[in-house]
């Protein structure tokens, strides 16, 4: 009896000892036999868009592996992780590794040719880009084309047309290509203001389609600014409600305001033009706090939208400075100049999905008088 006793209790012992040894290895730890001890070690969970980029530690020069990839069995501390990818730039961050915990890297890689492509052949003048980034709205004064156009940049089925769009032919009465115009809130329509006989008018126009009807509003358009206004305070009220109230005591006194898809970041641009990002969820760290970021100097910043493998990027911006366009991280990393050259700095936007720019050049300006419309692919 007392031998099975003992023997029950040893296969219990051993039942235990290899549920706990499997748990510990499954946690990262391991036995070092040298110093006769167990170590607790960590994985860095690379992902990148796009895939098959390789992997260097602390500058090695032999590629660990192709991501995307784990990398397993990682003494706690911090390494240096090159990401290097053919036709792409370069990716570089500093990680740390913790022991028994993952440390997520998610990798967007540039292309380092892009490729330029004319989206419009008409001569543009004055886009603007619509609140939900879904289309752009432009003056077109060329013969036969005169007037407003909108072009849709959503990702729509094959069988929708992606030819810009006339909205507003000019006639002898209505000049719309010379006219001053802007979207209102909701996308859906674009506000024109030009003069009649010396009189100015207001007009709503339809996003969608073209505009046979023309009714002036000129006497509630006040009324419906001040409204549009007051959504927008709200709006940015609960924003910084929800982000935090440090951001918004960074925000004060700032020249623009401007939130991440997710809304969990805000850009601050500072009157003296020096800009911050203030990250209430930082996403390569250990820790919830929140921190600051000091951007590189540039004319104007924008929130790149990229979408990737784990849904909507929200870690990235284009700067964008006189004759270069940038991509860089939220936390002032990996900067990556993606275009030089000639360009109009107030009409560079970026596509809804994050594949490509679209900015307004003339690459030939001896024969297109006036600028159009290019994309810049990114993938």
């Amino acid at each position: 009896m007392l031998k099975r006793f003992l023997g029950l209790a040893l296969l219990i012992v051993i039942a235990l000892s290899v549920t706990t040894a499997a748990y510990l290895y499954a946690k990262g730890y391991r036995i070092d036999f040298k110093n006769r001890s167990i170590d607790g070690t960590g994985i860095i969970q690379i992902t990148t868009t796009p895939k098959g980029a390789a992997v260097l530690i602390d500058g090695e020069k032999s590629p660990k592996q192709a991501t995307d990839v784990n990398l397993t069995n990682l003494h706690p501390g911090k390494y240096k992780i090159t990401l290097k990818k053919s036709g792409f730039i370069d990716w570089q961050k500093e990680v740390e590794v913790r022991a028994g915990l993952v440390t997520p890297l998610e990798a967007l890689l540039f292309p380092a040719a892009p490729n330029l492509k004319a989206v419009t052949f008409t001569g543009v003048l004055g886009p603007k880009i619509s609140p939900d980034n879904q289309k752009l709205v432009y003056a077109v004064n060329s013969a036969d084309k005169e007037g407003l156009w909108v072009l849709d940049l959503s990702d729509r089925p094959l069988f929708f047309s992606k030819e810009p769009k006339l909205i507003a032919q000019d006639s002898s009465t209505f000049k719309f290509s010379s006219a001053e115009y802007q979207w209102i809130p909701d996308s859906k329509s674009v506000l024109v203001t030009l003069k009649v006989a010396e009189v100015e008018k207001n007009f709503l126009l339809d996003a969608s389609s073209e505009n046979k009807q023309f009714t002036d509003i000129s006497a509630k358009v006040s009324e419906l600014k001040k409204g549009w206004l007051q959504d927008s305070t709200l709006k940015t009220s609960d924003r910084f409600n929800h982000i935090g109230s440090q951001a918004k005591k960074l925000s004060e006194g700032a020249k623009t305001v401007s939130f991440s898809p997710d809304e969990e970041r805000v850009l601050i641009v500072k009157k003296d033009g020096t800009a911050l990002v203030y990250d209430s969820k930082p996403y390569v760290g250990f820790d919830d706090k929140a921190k600051i970021y000091n951007l590189p100097k540039a004319d104007s910043y924008l929130w790149y939208p990229e979408e990737t493998q784990s849904g909507h990027d929200s870690h990235h911006l284009i700067l964008i400075s006189k004759a270069s366009i940038s991509l860089i991280e939220s936390d002032g990393s990996n900067q990556a100049t993606i275009y030089t050259g000639n360009f109009d700095l107030e009409a560079v936007f970026a596509w809804p999905n994050g594949s490509k720019l679209i900015i307004s050049t003339s690459l030939n300006s001896s024969i297109a008088k006036q600028p159009n419309l290019y994309s810049i692919d990114l993938h």
